[in-house]
């Protein structure tokens, strides 16, 4: 099994080398602290992204003291 753990998951870069080695990787985790909120909702979009693409990620995402768990597989 294969894994694969990206930090700063949800931004614009990451996000999509998410989607490039989502072939090669039985699991990804991504993790952002979603700390920029000017681009919260750019970083919204691009997580919503990876999930429309069928494929398993584990997503952890800090923000301040609220902890959201958002597991993916569509």
């Amino acid at each position: 099994m294969n894994n694969a753990i990206i930090t700063g998951g949800a931004g614009f870069i990451a996000s999509h080398l998410a989607e490039a080695i989502a072939e090669k990787y039985d699991k990804i985790y991504l993790i952002d602290n979603l700390q920029c909120l000017t681009f919260l909702k750019k970083k919204y979009l691009n997580l919503n992204m990876l999930l429309e693409k069928g494929k398993q990620f584990h997503i952890e995402c800090f923000l301040d003291y609220l902890h959201l768990r958002i597991h993916g597989h569509f």
